[in-house]
């Protein structure tokens, strides 16, 4: 049989104080705990997956939007050029 502190005495096997409310330390210990439980044993992985692969998504989302609207800019700089030099060629022309 092992013997018990004054601390352990007030407290139930729980976890909880005999009053029933858990001090602020006890309650972020079991958030993380629950959260590490849920995310190890219902999906399947370390419970810093989750946030790696929201990061993830988001960054291959941006990367998307990016080359989208990159190649759209590429076009109409293309589209401007051509009327520029056009417009240099006729005016060269002209002169002559």
């Amino acid at each position: 049989m092992k013997l018990k502190t004054a601390d352990a005495l007030k407290r139930t096997e729980s976890g909880m104080r005999k009053g029933g409310c858990r001090t602020g330390n006890e309650r972020g210990k079991n958030m993380w705990m629950n959260l590490y439980g849920f995310t190890h044993n219902s999906l399947g992985m370390h419970f810093w997956e989750l946030p790696a692969l929201l990061a993830g998504g988001i960054i291959l989302v941006e990367l998307i939007v990016h080359s989208y609207k990159q190649k759209k800019r590429e076009k109409q700089f293309d589209e401007n050029r051509m009327e520029r030099l056009k417009t240099m060629q006729q005016g060269n022309g002209k002169g002559d």
